[in-house]
């Protein structure tokens, strides 16, 4: 191995031992190789991307990188070379798309044109221990061209070890997630570990066993999503909330989720996450605690933070759930009726239900 090649690993090694960011190791790598930007990542067949850590190249990049379908093979060229194609090889995109192909692919015009990156040398680093294949690339901007044969014959020198590196890294980082989780179970209860996407990274055994019974939550496509119609887009919007970039580290999301079967309400929160710039390496953004239905609280929070009702009219709902009319719910609470009705039009559209019965059904597990 060269000087070079030994100097860029080292750089990878002190990443893994926590004395530099590898953020630092992978713009070292892109100067070395005239790159824009250098990336390493791991796809899980299961959890899909499950890193993915890039040098220093604007703070939305990765977010409009996930949202142009960048880790999904069948929209992403480099991401399917990535995953099929021969270990430490190094490959162009000549090497796996043709001209026509770039130049109609939505990827390709749209995230690669806007970053300025049109080149890239894919090296997949065969698998972890864990089953996930990683990949090392290097991104180029349209001044520098294509890799020429010097920097692609030092990508795949540096490749084993670098695989090395990051495998142990992985192996280390699942160990403390699974570590990470047992604690908050112990503290909040059931926990899950949430990366991209909302994919597992790691889970404790009662969240497992949530996640099997499907009254709550359950698992589609390898994302953890609520079980009952219409509850997902709370969880989603929560997890963007504490995952999009700039956020503080501070403070939690609560949503309550309607039950599939049965009467009992759960609330989960989310909680952001740091990710690890040096060290271990992990793909957990948030962690996930499932309250308990003796746990979950008052009513009248259940039901805003499920259908972002007012307060209002959420006592109006618990009022129509006890089986009481529209005049005398307006009596109690001193208003006039049609202020009532404009209510329950309220949460009909809230709840998603179209007359009293379905209201009254939707409303009572939250009773």
């Amino acid at each position: 191995m060269t000087q070079d090649a030994q100097a860029l690993v080292e750089h990878f090694r002190q990443a893994a031992m926590g004395m530099t960011s590898w953020a630092c190791s992978l713009e070292t790598l892109a100067r070395a190789t005239g790159g824009a930007a250098a990336q390493i990542a791991a796809i899980d067949p299961q959890r899909g991307l499950f890193v993915n850590l890039l040098s220093d190249f604007g703070r939305y990049v990765e977010e409009d990188y996930l949202r142009a379908g960048g880790p999904d093979p069948a929209h992403n060229p480099r991401t399917r070379a990535a995953i099929r194609g021969p270990a430490f090889r190094c490959q162009t995109d000549r090497d796996f798309s043709t001209d026509a192909m770039r130049a109609r692919l939505p990827i390709y015009t749209g995230l690669f044109a806007e970053y300025d990156i049109p080149h890239s040398c894919i090296v997949p680093l065969g698998h972890a221990a864990d089953g996930a294949q990683m990949a090392m690339a290097l991104l180029r901007p349209a001044r520098s061209g294509e890799a020429d044969m010097d920097e692609r014959r030092l990508l795949e020198t540096i490749a084993p070890a670098i695989a090395a590196t990051m495998g142990a890294s992985l192996t280390l980082g699942t160990a403390l997630d699974a570590s990470l989780v047992r604690t908050a179970e112990h503290l909040s209860g059931p926990a899950i570990l949430l990366g991209f996407d909302r994919k597992i990274a790691s889970l404790s055994p009662a969240a497992e066993a949530i996640l099997q019974s499907a009254t709550h939550l359950t698992i589609r496509h390898g994302r953890v999503v609520a079980a009952a119609s219409g509850s997902d887009p709370a969880l989603e919007d929560a997890f963007r909330a504490v995952t999009s970039p700039g956020r503080p580290m501070t403070g939690r999301v609560s949503v309550a989720l309607r039950p599939v079967r049965g009467r009992q309400p759960a609330i989960v929160d989310l909680v952001p996450l740091a990710i690890r710039i040096e060290g271990p390496l992990s793909a957990a953004r948030a962690v996930l605690t499932i309250r308990t239905p003796q746990r979950s609280g008052d009513p009248i929070m259940l039901l805003r933070a499920a259908y972002g009702l007012t307060p209002a009219e959420a006592a109006v709902a618990l009022m129509l759930a006890d089986g009481h009319d529209i005049a005398t719910v307006a009596r109690h609470r001193g208003a006039a009726a049609g202020t009532v009705r404009n209510q329950v039009k309220a949460l009909f559209e809230k709840t998603g239900t179209n007359r009293q019965t379905e209201l009254v059904l939707a409303i009572r597990p939250f009773c």
